[in-house]
Parts: C-alpha cells; structure tokens; sequence
C-alpha cells in the first residue's frame, strides 16, 4: 500500500479545518530521543518544514550510540537492505547514498522450499535494490561508516543538533500547557514536542507506558557475518538474496544477503536462538554455498516488532518506527521513513496535542501501515500452512514457476514494488 506526498498534502489540508492551539511555532523546542532511521529522518523532515515555513525550530536528536563503532555496538542487527521504492524515496528527498557504503545491487531472489527452488529476476525499474550495513561493518573488517551515521549527519547538516547522551527521565506533565522535561546527565530538557523513536528493547521505553502507550509485540532475529571475500561472492552467490521457508515451527524463515566481501545470515521467528542459526548454517543447504572454514566476524540476536504499538502519542508526545507504526516483516528501514514522513507533516500542519494526533496522524498510519499488516499477517499465516506441507508447497511452487515463466506485469509490480 503506498501513500504519496500529494495525497498527504489533500489529507491534511482538508481535514484541517481549525489549527489545534498546541502548535510548533518559532522558539519551539522538539526533542527526539533516538538516533536512529526514524530519528535522523523525522529531524530532517521537521527542519525543512521549519525552513520553508520561516520559523526558528530548534531541533535536539539525543542518541546513545556510536555508529561509527564496528561490531554490534554500532549497528542494530537489521539485515540491512534498501528496496528500490524506498531508494527512490530517500534520492527525491535529497539523501544520496554513497557509492562506498553501497555493498551490492541485487539483481534477484532465489527461493527455496520444501516444494523446490525458484529465482526471481528483477523486472521492474523503479530504482535499484541495494544492500548496506547500518553501523561500521563487522569487527574483522570496519567500514569508512554506515547507513545509521549516514542519516544523523543528513540531519545536522539540515539543522538538527545531535547530543551523544542517554536520556536517563522523563517528566510527562499533567498539564497539556506545560512542557514535557527530559533528563540526562548534562541536565534537563523542556520541550514543546518529544518524539519517541527508540528501538523496542530501549529501557526508556517502559517510561512512555505511564501516558498509556502499549509497545509493540515482538519475535526475534538473530544473524551473523561471514568474510568470504569479494571474488568467492562474485563466483558463487552473486547478486542474489536467498531466502528460505520449510515451515518449520517457531522459525519463520532463512535469508542470505551478499555484502561484497560479506554474507548476512539469519533467522526470524519466536524461536530463533544463536544455536539454530549455527545449525541453519551447518545444514547442506547453506554449507555448500560457504568456502571451507569461513570466517565469522559478527554474530547477534534481536527483537523485531511484529504487532503495531497502541496509544503511541499523547499531547506533546509522538513515538515512531519500530516501537510505534511499522509494517509486519516489511523493510524496517521504509516503515521508518513513512512513519517520519508522515509524523513530521502532521506535527507542522495539523499541531501536536493528542486530539491532533488522533485526527490527522493516526488515519494515515491505519491506512498506511495498521490495515495492511493484517493482510501481512494472514499471507504468512497461509505461508506457514503451506511451507509446511510438503505436497502443497511443491504445488505453489509450481504455479509460482508458471507465473514467473509467463511474467505477469501485474505480478511483477505486486512483488517489488510493495
């Protein structure tokens, strides 16, 4: 489901109709706990209204982690693919990815199943479909800096100031007039406007649940990285994600993403541990697609969010990406661009109490991100069914193979441009 910037611009202009008294005008302070994607974006997409609108916003991204560290300590465990939808999003918002943090272009997906193996080619041309690391790359190989870092310096250069702390408090007031305060170790904060974009393991998290915030249910995802250098990449595995579903019970499927030099490996499910990830990996299916001996730089476990939170704002408050609206098992990374696409529009038009935010946010995000993961749900409700019998697997593999063979537009369009 897609939501342009025309059809937002009509959304709120019509349903507008009186300017809520809550409203970000200049002197305003906004805050934005989290450094990440969500964070970084929301900041740029604030500053360009403040600019175009002529008001002096001062905008404060607070963020704890250093992505130019290598390891997991820099990075966020995502597997770290840009879909060409969200490629061309990111070039008409001026944000030019540069070519080194570029790891591959893909030019299709190979799937495999109980019921058979099928490979996918790219068709359509919207933009190209690139993989990145979201921190400094693993520890045997650091990079020059990731796509995390790549977005908090987009946002300084768009005005937002950056502060390397821990937010430790934060005092919500029981007065929608007062502003709400948040605390470090350099002191506190009053803002007009806290926007939450936190990871959903953050510990500040459990704070926001006294405004009635519910977060996100989750499933984990555990990956690793293996050096098996550019050239083996280039012979054997090529421009290619693989990804695999058995229909095996708590583990919802297998991915393998080249990064020049590099493989992403992983597991999603509520299952998913670092002993079945090595097992995936010493399984025939993956082994014979490995070099002998291969070098394992990085290894983690996270959570995904799989569920939408509720009640994710309140008056002055507003929480996106992974811990408010994201869409179920689909490019974390787009999710966090929509939701602050659309969270800082609604901000600057429509104002930031909550009644605001019922009104001129939440429908965008119902149809956007709310509906839609229903219908995500019930395909891989019907996905697992499948996968896990082996003669209708093999039958859907079938008639994948014939729809591929005949090349549906329609098709093509379903797959990669959703």
């Amino acid at each position: 489901m897609y939501i342009d910037i025309y059809y937002m611009d009509n959304y709120l202009s019509i349903m507008a109709k009186t300017k809520n008294e809550l409203m970000i005008t200049s002197g305003s302070e906004i805050a934005i706990i989290g450094g990440g994607p969500a964070g970084s974006l929301f900041a740029r997409f604030a500053c360009e209204y403040a600019s175009k609108r002529g008001i002096d916003v001062n905008v404060t991204i607070y963020s704890n982690r250093q992505f130019s560290d290598a390891g997991p300590k820099g990075c966020k465990g995502c597997v770290g693919v840009v879909n060409e939808r969200l490629n061309e999003k990111l070039k008409q918002a001026h944000i030019v990815m540069p070519e080194e943090m570029i790891m591959q272009t893909i030019d299709g997906y190979h799937f495999t199943s109980k019921g058979g193996e099928l490979y996918v080619k790219k068709k359509t041309k919207v933009d190209d479909i690139v993989t990145m690391f979201r921190g400094n790359g693993p520890f045997c190989s650091p990079l020059s800096g990731g796509f995390d870092g790549f977005l908090l310096e987009h946002a300084k250069k768009m005005g937002a100031r950056v502060v390397q702390e821990t937010i430790r408090n934060v005092i919500f007031p029981q007065n929608e007039r007062e502003k709400i305060t948040v605390e470090n170790s350099r002191g506190s904060h009053q803002v007009d406007l806290l926007v939450g974009a936190f990871g959903i393991r953050s510990p500040i998290l459990k704070k926001f649940q006294e405004t009635g915030y519910i977060p996100p249910q989750t499933t984990k995802s555990c990956l690793i990285e293996i050096d098996c250098g550019e050239a083996y990449i280039e012979k054997f595995i090529k421009n290619t994600i693989y990804i695999y579903s058995f229909g095996i019970h708590g583990i919802d499927y297998g991915i393998m993403i080249p990064k020049k030099r590099f493989l992403t490996i992983g597991i999603v499910g509520k299952n998913a541990n670092m002993n079945k990830l090595h097992n995936f990996i010493s399984s025939s299916l993956i082994s014979k697609m490995l070099p002998e001996n291969p070098t394992i730089c990085c290894q983690c476990c996270t959570r995904i969010p799989v569920t939408n939170a509720k009640n994710p704002f309140s008056d002055r408050l507003l929480i996106i990406g992974d811990a408010g609206y994201s869409r179920y098992y689909k490019n974390g990374l787009e999710s966090a661009f929509i939701s602050a696409q659309i969270a800082a529009r609604a901000v600057f038009e429509s104002g930031i109490s909550k009644e605001a935010f019922e009104k001129y946010y939440y429908p965008l995000c119902k149809k956007m991100f709310i509906t839609d993961n229903l219908y995500g749900q019930m395909l891989f409700k019907l996905n697992h069914i499948i996968s896990s019998h082996e003669i209708l697997s093999i039958a859907h593999m079938d008639i994948a193979r014939k729809d591929e063979r005949k090349g549906h537009q329609h098709l093509d369009d379903i797959q990669w441009k959703q």
